[in-house]
């Protein structure tokens, strides 16, 4: 048979990635049934110019059937490809029952129905719990579409050059929720999610449960994607994009104008009020500037601060402009942090934290926790602890924990407990690791300053090990979802049995730790290999190797492929990499592949004499992002060490002329062009956000790496100056 005539690849009208997705799929599946009897769809050349113009890698098939039929051999192969590829479940239009309308989509899962409109609140579960399910339609979704951007502005859903609707797909259950999201977008949202927004399929995606109030959930997740659309960098910003998602989700909107559930907002307030009188610590200015990692480490609280906060900041009426003036600046495409600076960083912020608190005293006390969208369906402010730590029952009393994890941190930080006010560490699935460390002259000679504790220091590397290797969750009443235990929890249990504190632990956190765990801990602690004496000996980059080896323990990069990214620079820059995993213990470490990378760049230090011009950060930080085959499209674990200023290159301090004002500016000028590499590598991709982890070792502090927090949301700062202090 003569092969068949090509056409030109398809010109398509725009595509999200979602629904590329569907397309993709729904091509595959006719060219697989092009040759069966009946077929009617369209042909061959049809088929492989709609897979060429979306530079499907399933074009190859569509290639070899223009030269005519498949034979069995290909044909198989691309039955096995499209199972794998589209199946299981699966994203072919097909799969779905769709309700359409200009500006929104539906796309309902086989078994999924929309929840009717309950027509009476449930017997005491207004407005703490979940509130009245209420109709959802096109419709319906439309007009809370249009009320959210009466004042946030108007998106290119189902408009301008975009014409695509927002797409909201809708499951009939957590489990099929659950199982797509991870099979056919690759996200695992946690288990107790009840929906999310996809920047980067550009989606919402929710189950109708039982449970949760499904109208509050997607009026939540259309703010997210509202915010992805005008001002996607606001979403870095977790109090303004989670306390205006709840803000927003509590209630339909009235008469087409947005509005929240006076009753919930009243018990929300109440409730805040209440631990704000039971001694919980709160600073305003230190709660705006939360990065993502640090909100989301303690969600029951601050997304109550959030949504109370910006419940006031609406009901004052110079406050609320200030927080349309922020959105404003970056809808207009102002970095955050800039953005926050010109608008609330015109406000004395301690004299808005005391009107702040007069208002929250306006309401009466409520000791009851109310209930976030966030935290649905499963409202783990109500779960027990497990029953065993250990092999020993867990102390305190039933639900104390479960009140709100920042309870027992604070009652950690109270009794002196290290690990509780320092820098936390993520324990996530990482596909990468990398790791940039100063090789400066500095860096190769002991730490001999005389204010360094090199025990506590040596008990924080072996806490943090050690930690990685306990798994302590808390299980919901029915078992079906549980939570893991906070890591500062679970460093500062390591911390409480080699100090002897233990009963100090057990009173602050309610856990009771069994016998042979704490065998364990002691044994592998007395076995330790980094000694204090080795510690205080070794040169500033071995202590740096440590404390490396020791973090990607503890965050979980996956041992068994970790690709491995090394980063040495001074004045020059050198990158190294491994794929091999990591062997050992997870106590001892020293056959890790960052061992053997420290060791295959260690002749690279600078020349002796150059000590104080010899750091140039933004080697070591570009480094991190230019290398697009790296890090393009994965989830980095990245950490940064240094132990002196910025001294060299475009941004150093070389010149006599540049002062430490001048320094400080280009300090806030290298972090504001990372911030952009960072961006444009994908590093903050939501649901697969990277994570810098920022080391400043004696003789960095205030040295300007604070500045990098401002423009990466997900930097964060450990200052060894000030936590390994004698």
């Amino acid at each position: 048979m003569p092969a068949a005539e090509t056409l030109p690849p398809a010109e398509l009208p725009p595509l999200t990635p979602f629904r590329r997705l569907v397309l993709e799929a729904d091509t595959v599946s006719q060219l697989l049934a092009l040759d069966e009897p009946g077929y009617a769809g369209p042909d061959v050349r049809v088929l492989h110019a709609m897979l060429s113009g979306i530079h499907s890698e399933f074009g190859k098939y569509s290639e070899q059937r223009l030269a005519g039929p498949l034979s069995l051999h290909e044909r198989q192969n691309l039955r096995i490809a499209a199972r794998q590829a589209f199946k299981n479940p699966d994203v072919d239009s097909t799969s779905y029952r769709m309700d359409r309308a200009p500006r929104v989509q539906l796309w309902l899962r086989e078994g999924a129905k929309l929840p009717a409109a309950e027509v009476r609140a449930l017997p005491d579960e207004v407005p703490h719990r979940r509130r009245l399910q209420e109709e959802v339609s096109v419709e319906t979704v439309t007009l809370w579409l249009e009320a959210i951007e009466s004042e946030f502005g108007v998106t290119d859903f189902g408009a301008g050059t975009r014409r695509l609707p927002l797409d909201i797909v809708v499951f009939d259950s957590q489990p099929a929720y659950l199982q797509f999201a991870q099979d056919r977008l690759t996200l695992k949202p946690p288990k107790w999610s009840a929906g999310f927004y996809s920047a980067g399929w550009d989606v919402i995606c929710a189950p109708t449960l039982e449970s949760t109030s499904f109208a509050e959930v997607l009026r939540h997740e259309m703010f997210h994607a509202v915010q992805a659309h005008l001002a996607h960098g606001s979403l870095g910003v977790p109090w303004f994009a989670e306390g205006t998602a709840e803000w927003l989700d509590k209630a339909p909107p009235k008469a087409g104008t947005p509005a929240t559930h006076s009753g919930f907002a009243a018990a929300a307030r109440g409730h805040l009020r209440y631990l704000l009188e039971q001694g919980l610590a709160f600073n305003l200015a230190k709660f705006l500037a939360l990065d993502l990692a640090a909100f989301y480490s303690e969600p029951e609280l601050n997304y109550l601060i959030a949504y109370c906060f910006v419940d006031f900041l609406r009901a004052k009426e110079d406050l609320r402009k200030v927080y349309f003036d922020f959105w404003a600046l970056m809808k207009d495409g102002m970095a955050p942090a800039d953005a926050f600076y010109r608008s609330f960083g015109a406000l004395d912020l301690p004299d808005v934290q005391r009107r702040f608190l007069a208002w929250l005293r306006e309401i009466p006390l409520q000791q009851t926790p109310v209930r976030f969208t966030h935290d649905a369906p499963v409202d783990f402010k109500d779960l027990p602890l497990p029953p065993t730590l250990g092999g020993t029952p867990a102390a305190g009393k039933s639900g104390e924990i479960g009140a709100g994890w920042f309870q027992a941190i604070g009652k950690l930080k109270e009794a002196g407990f290290a690990s509780a006010g320092a820098p936390g560490f993520i324990k996530g699935d990482y596909d990468l690791l990398i790791v940039a460390c100063d090789n400066s002259e500095s860096m190769g000679r002991p730490l001999n300053e005389a204010t360094f504790d090199f025990e506590a220091f040596r008990r924080w590397l072996f806490s943090v090990r050690f930690a990685g290797t306990i798994k302590l969750t808390r299980a919901s009443a029915g078992g079906e979802s549980d939570e893991e235990v906070p890591p500062v929890i679970l460093i500062s249990l390591v911390e409480s049995v080699i100090t002897d504190r233990l009963d100090d632990f057990v009173a602050a956190t309610g856990i009771k730790v069994g016998k042979e765990l704490q065998k364990q801990i002691n044994t592998g602690w007395e076995q330790f290999y980094l000694t204090t004496e080795l510690l205080k000996s070794e040169p500033r980059r071995a202590l740096c190797q440590y404390a490396a080896e020791s973090v990607a323990w503890y965050w979980g990069v996956r041992q068994d492929r970790a690709g491995v990214v090394f980063i040495d620079f001074n004045t020059g820059r050198a990158i190294e990499r491994e794929n091999n995993q990591f062997r050992g213990d997870a106590i001892k470490s020293n056959s890790s592949p960052l061992a053997r990378l420290f060791a295959k760049t260690a002749s690279r230090q600078s020349p002796v004499g150059s000590d104080g011009a010899d750091t140039d950060w933004w080697l070591g930080l570009s480094g991190i992002t230019e290398n697009g085959g790296d890090v393009l499209g994965k989830r980095a674990a990245i950490m940064f060490f240094t132990d002196g200023a910025c001294s060299a290159g475009e941004f150093g301090q070389v010149e006599t002329a540049r002062d430490d004002v001048r320094y400080q500016m280009d300090m806030a000028r290298l972090a504001e062009r990372f911030g952009e590499y960072w961006r444009g590598a994908a590093l903050d991709a939501a649901g697969r956000e990277s994570v810098l982890q920022l080391f400043c070792l004696p003789g960095a502090q205030g040295q300007g790496l604070d500045e990098l927090l401002k423009t990466v949301p997900q930097a964060r700062l450990d200052d060894w100056t000030t936590r390994f202090k004698k």
